[in-house]
């Protein structure tokens, strides 16, 4: 069940997180707002805005009471500037992903090989279908069949230590503040009844935990949100509508399921840290992102879905879910064979990113595990590869 009026759901402290120190402009309104449904206006101390959109209606019921919010500026990032970021070198980068592409492994298919006949073919495809004036699910299709790909469905079996990317079409998933699933909450504490987190994304990229020992996989889900305890974890959500007519639309959709991603993400960092009697620290903080992708015909954008924090406090050991903020990174149009580039390029470091951040996601699970404690924390040992450390260098490493 919710929690009662005025608590805050199980786990969540009342700490507020600080802000940061240059505030960027949101897409969101005051918290000093209200809205008179009956009248469809919104009041404020210094104007009044009549006649709001769907879209405007639902971030300020939806997003703002969670703290959640569209930041307005891009930051215009290449793909490897913003992965540098985290201590990504560029040509460790593109070798580590080289590698990936020659294995010819199953679990490597997510991988996009570009190079100028395949950016410019996609492009000439795009530019062909925007003059046809095709529907939304021929450009959804498209992307998913040549972009957004998807290894063979295969049983999960024998190769314990490999990471996976696993795809998933319009996966509905049902999220429970009572659950390991469980929807942001209002910041304000208050019950949350509704079903504005039941969500079924267009496409998304979870971690298989095939990476998990094959025996006892079922206690992974004991410690993190899992799906008929096959994938876990979701890295990348991705939505697609025709046009820019709809892109606010498209980035509703995205945002709620990004942010719900993040704060399950979130939960678990929270409850590991908490099992090993650590504080935050930087690194963890950074570790703590969800991307999303929002395609409008031939347009995408990319984006990074993080954590609130303060450029002006280093105090980490302070860090408590205070909502989160979604930067756009670059925009790419598809019908320019270098803007698909840049895509291909962003493509292949998200999911080398979230294949290298699962092994921290790996570390946070057996660190819960351990607490629990009797028969639990005796099969942990069989759940993972031996040798396998409970430590994950956080405090010497950057992320990848």
């Amino acid at each position: 069940m919710p929690p009662k009026k005025g608590s805050r759901p199980s786990g969540i402290p009342v700490r507020a997180l600080p802000q940061r120190g240059a505030a960027a402009a949101v897409e969101t309104a005051s918290h000093s707002q209200t809205i008179q449904d009956d009248a469809g206006t919104i009041v404020t101390k210094e104007t009044t805005v009549s006649k709001m959109t769907a879209v405007e209606k639902w971030r300020l019921n939806v997003l703002v009471p969670r703290g959640i919010e569209i930041v307005k500026e891009p930051v215009h990032q290449l793909a490897l500037d913003h992965f540098g970021y985290f201590g990504t070198d560029k040509h460790q980068c593109q070798e580590w992903v080289l590698k990936r592409l020659q294995s010819g492994e199953n679990e490597d298919a997510v991988f996009l090989r570009g190079g100028h006949d395949f950016t410019t073919n996609i492009a000439e495809q795009y530019t062909e279908m925007v003059a046809r004036g095709l529907c939304e699910e021929e450009f959804a299709t498209f992307a998913k069949t040549r972009l957004l790909m998807t290894p063979d469905f295969r049983p999960i079996a024998g190769k314990d230590t490999v990471w996976k990317a696993e795809r998933a079409i319009q996966l509905y998933t049902h999220a429970d503040a009572d659950s390991l699933w469980a929807p942001p909450p209002l910041l304000s504490g208050e019950e949350y009844g509704g079903k504005d987190f039941n969500l079924r994304p267009d496409c998304a990229y979870w971690l298989s935990i095939q990476s998990f020992s094959k025996n006892n996989r079922g206690l992974v889900g004991k410690a993190t949100f899992t799906v008929r305890k096959r994938i876990a974890t979701p890295y990348l959500t991705i939505e697609f509508k025709k046009s820019e007519t709809t892109v606010e639309q498209a980035i509703n959709q995205a945002i709620a399921a990004s942010s719900l991603a993040l704060f399950n993400r979130f939960r678990l960092k929270e409850h590991r840290l908490r099992a090993s009697k650590k504080n935050w620290n930087r690194k963890h903080f950074d570790q703590i992102l969800h991307y999303m992708m929002t395609f409008t015909g031939p347009s995408a954008s990319i984006w990074v879905v993080r954590l609130k924090s303060s450029s002006a406090s280093d105090d980490f050991s302070k860090v408590a879910w205070d909502g989160c903020e979604a930067v756009k990174l670059w925009e790419c149009d598809c019908e320019s064979a270098e803007d698909v580039g840049d895509l291909v390029d962003y493509i292949n470091t998200i999911h080398r990113w979230g294949l290298m951040h699962g092994a921290y996601c790996k570390r946070d699970v057996k660190a819960v595990l351990l607490t629990k404690g009797g028969m639990i924390a005796d099969r942990v040992s069989d759940l993972f590869a031996a040798g396998d450390s409970i430590e994950d260098g956080e405090d010497e490493e950057g992320v990848g």
